[in-house]
């Protein structure tokens, strides 16, 4: 029974329990709770809404359905424990460099899924040396890794730097070039910056 005014130790249970279920990790030596900040639901104190490092970088958002979405430090903590490595996916080594910019990981370049991926969970994405370099929601189930039916996993929060509000895209990406090049019928061939 949770108590009428809970407490950091409460939320500390409630995250510890979370991370168990959805990760298979044992928090418990991994984080210093006392170091550990939550915000609390207003509509109902019993939830979180988030949880940080005092003064520190953010971890997790606790979403309406009650699942976790972790953010990129606290996936590098997480991977401090071996078991962590069966919710990850691994991409094959040309989408790299595409997923650490921020696009999805797309079916069909997943060269591992740990087991206990699912439909729906946040899952880190990593390169096929094991370093992190993207966090993200499975789109599809895990069985259709292989096949080419779209993004595999949304990618959320990536290990490449950010671009600036209003700043053009990276040389080689323009959308501009790219609509440019499909819409007029006089281009006989791709331009030098479209991708092939």
């Amino acid at each position: 029974m949770p108590p009428d005014r809970p407490g950091p130790e409460w939320y500390w249970r409630s995250l510890r329990d979370k991370v168990l279920y959805e990760y298979g990790v044992d928090i418990g030596g991994l984080l210093d709770p006392g170091q550990l900040e939550f915000v609390p639901s207003s509509r109902n104190p019993i939830r979180f809404l988030r949880v940080g490092i005092r003064g520190g970088p953010h971890l997790a958002a606790l979403r309406e359905d009650g699942s976790l979405a972790i953010s990129m430090e606290f996936a590098r903590i997480l991977m401090r424990s071996p078991e962590f490595l069966e919710s990850c996916v691994v991409v094959d080594g040309e989408s790299v460099e595409f997923v650490r910019g921020g696009m999805s990981v797309m079916s069909g370049h997943v060269a591992r899924v740990g087991r206990n991926v699912s439909l729906g969970m946040d899952v880190c994405v990593l390169s096929p040396e094991g370093e992190l370099i993207a966090v993200g929601t499975c789109s599809l189930p895990p069985k259709l890794a292989a096949s080419r039916s779209g993004p595999f996993v949304r990618v959320r929060a990536h290990a490449g730097p950010r671009r600036a509000r209003g700043a053009p895209p990276a040389p080689g990406r323009s959308r501009y070039i790219i609509l440019t090049y499909i819409l007029d019928p006089q281009k006989s061939q791709v331009p030098p910056s479209f991708p092939t």
